[in-house]
C-alpha cells in the first residue's frame, strides 16, 4: 500500500478533515467475496424497502442476485440478447424485468414462473430507444415507462397484460439522457425519474398532467463519472451520490423545507472515479480509486471528513451500496466483495470467552488499534506516555517495550524490532496496532463483523 493514502491531500484541500481522526468512529471490513467468473458490461443495486434487487447484464443475459446478509447468491439468469434490464415494481403476477433488446428498438417482459423465467410478450418500440426505465409514477397499481428515443423525444407508456401501450410523447426533443433511474425520492410514495444529461447537468422529472414534467434541475459540474442511489437515513426519500470530472461530489436529495437541493458537497484534487452511498449511514460514502483503495468519507457540516480507508488488492469497477451500511464493490476481474460498513461504537472485545467491553478502539486501513486504557483494563499492560519525546512505554511484568510516534518499530528491552505500522494519537489518545499484541505479546486478534466481536486469546500454558 502506498505511504500516503490517494486523498490525503483532499483533507487540507477541503478543510474538511484530518488524518488523525481517521477510524475513530466507524470501521471498514470485507464481509464477503466471489470471483464470478465473468465481467459482466453493467451491475446494477436497486434499493427497495425490502432486500435490494441486484443484477447485472454480461453477454446478452441478466443474472440475477439476492443479497441476505452477508451473502450475495445467484439467483437465477436469463436472455440471450439482453442490452439493457431494468426491473418493474412488484406486482400480483410477481416479480418482473422490462427488457431492451440489442437491437435497441424492441422489448420484452420477462417474469418469474417457479424457478424460472420466461418471456410474458415482447414487441416494437416503433423507433430506437437511447434509455428507459420503469416505476410506479402515478397512484395506483399501473406501471409506467420513461423512454428517450434516439431522435431525442421522451415518452411514457403504461405495462397492460398484453403489452407496452404508448400513451405520450414528447412534441420536442429533450436534451441527451445517458442515464436514467425510477425511485421515489420525495417519499410521498410514488416514483420520479432522476435524469443525468450528457452535458453533466441533472433534473428530477415527475409524470403529472399527462406529461413528464421537469419539476428540479441540477447545473453541471463536468461529465458525471459516477451515481449511486440510496437512502441515508431513516427517514423517507431516496438520495443522489454522484461524482464528476471536475474533481466534485454532490448528494442532493428532498430538503426538510420541501424540494429538492444539496445536502454536502466535498471537492476532491484528484478526479476519483466511483462513489457509493452507504445505506442508512447519515450520508456517509464511499469513494474508490482504480488502485483498489476505499476510502470511507462521514457527513460533518453540510460536507464529509475523511474516517477510514480499506484496500481491496484489485483495481475498482464500480460501487454500489446494497442495505444495512453496506456496499457492493465490483473488481476489474469480475470479482464481487461486500464492505461493511460499522460502528466501533457497537464493536464488543473479548478475551479467552470473556466479555470485556466496549471503547477504547481506533481502526484504520484494516487493522484494529487499542488504546492504553483498554490494554490496562483487559490484559493488565500498564502505559506511561512522555508526550515531549511522543513516546509510549508499556511494561508487564518484566517485559518493557517502547514505540515512538512516526517510527514502525518497537523497543523491546532496549532492543529494537520492525513493525508494519506504528502508533497513532488521536483526541490526546494513544493507539497501538494489533501487530503489536500478536508479534510481542503472541495475543491472537480476530474480528466477526456479523457478530462485531473483537476476540483476543492469549497463548496456552502449553505453548
Amino acid at each position: 500500500m502506498r505511504k500516503w493514502s490517494w486523498l490525503l491531500a483532499g483533507l487540507l484541500w477541503t478543510g474538511i478533515a484530518s488524518l488523525g481522526r481517521a477510524g475513530e468512529n466507524f470501521l471498514l471490513e470485507q464481509e464477503w467475496w466471489w470471483k464470478t467468473g465473468f465481467s459482466p458490461e453493467y451491475v446494477a443495486v436497486k434499493p427497495t424497502e425490502g432486500p435490494p434487487v441486484v443484477w447485472t447484464v454480461g453477454g446478452g443475459r441478466v443474472v440475477l442476485y439476492r443479497w441476505t446478509s452477508p451473502l450475495l447468491e445467484t439467483q437465477g439468469s436469463f436472455g440471450g440478447t439482453v442490452g439493457r434490464a431494468v426491473p418493474l415494481p412488484e406486482s400480483p403476477g410477481g416479480r418482473g424485468y422490462l427488457v431492451l433488446l440489442q437491437d435497441r428498438q424492441s422489448y420484452q417482459i420477462w417474469r418469474e414462473d417457479g424457478e424460472e423465467w420466461r418471456v410474458a410478450f415482447g414487441g416494437g418500440f416503433g423507433d430506437r430507444v437511447t434509455t428507459l426505465t420503469a416505476g410506479r409514477f402515478a397512484p395506483g397499481e399501473e406501471i409506467g415507462t420513461f423512454i428517450q428515443f434516439e431522435t431525442g423525444r421522451v415518452g411514457y407508456g403504461e405495462l397492460g397484460p398484453e403489452g407496452l401501450l404508448p400513451i405520450w410523447q414528447s412534441p420536442l426533443p429533450w436534451p441527451r439522457i445517458e442515464e436514467v433511474w425510477a425511485a421515489d425520492f420525495d417519499g410521498d410514495g410514488v416514483e420520479e425519474v432522476l435524469l443525468v444529461r450528457q452535458d453533466g447537468s441533472l433534473a428530477v422529472a415527475r409524470w403529472q398532467a399527462g406529461l413528464w414534467d421537469v419539476v428540479w434541475n441540477f447545473p453541471s459540474w463536468g461529465r458525471i463519472l459516477a451515481v449511486d442511489l440510496g437512502q441515508a437515513d431513516a427517514l423517507p426519500g431516496i438520495e443522489v451520490v454522484f461524482t464528476t470530472a471536475q474533481r466534485q461530489v454532490f448528494l442532493l436529495g428532498a430538503l426538510p423545507g420541501g424540494g429538492w437541493g444539496v445536502k454536502a458537497r466535498l471537492s476532491l484534487p484528484t478526479v476519483i472515479s466511483y462513489v457509493a452511498l452507504v445505506p442508512r449511514s447519515g450520508g456517509a460514502i464511499l469513494l474508490g480509486d482504480t488502485g483498489g483503495t476505499l476510502e470511507l468519507w462521514v457527513m460533518q457540516s453540510g460536507g464529509w471528513r475523511l474516517e477510514a480507508s480499506l484496500s481491496t488488492g484489485e483495481r475498482v469497477a464500480g460501487l454500489m451500496g446494497l442495505a444495512d451500511g453496506r456496499v457492493l464493490v465490483l473488481g476489474a476481474s469480475g470479482q464481487f466483495r461486500i464492505i461493511a460498513v460499522q460502528s466501533l461504537a457497537g464493536v464488543v472485545v473479548y478475551l479467552d470467552g470473556a466479555e470485556v467491553g466496549k471503547g477504547g478502539l481506533y481502526w484504520n486501513e484494516g487493522e484494529f488499534y487499542f488504546g492504553t486504557e483498554l490494554l490496562r483494563r483487559a490484559l493488565g499492560i500498564l502505559s506511561r506516555w512522555d508526550e515531549k519525546k511522543a513516546t509510549l512505554t508499556l511494561t508487564q511484568g518484566n517485559l518493557m517495550i517502547s514505540m515512538t510516534v512516526g517510527k514502525a518499530e518497537v523497543a523491546i528491552d532496549g532492543r529494537r524490532w520492525p513493525l508494519r505500522r506504528g502508533l497513532v494519537v488521536s483526541d490526546k489518545t494513544v493507539f497501538v496496532p494489533a501487530e503489536l499484541l500478536r508479534t510481542v505479546f503472541l495475543i491472537n486478534v480476530t474480528f466477526d463483523p456479523v457478530s462485531q466481536w473483537l476476540i483476543l486469546t492469549t497463548p496456552s500454558p502449553t505453548g
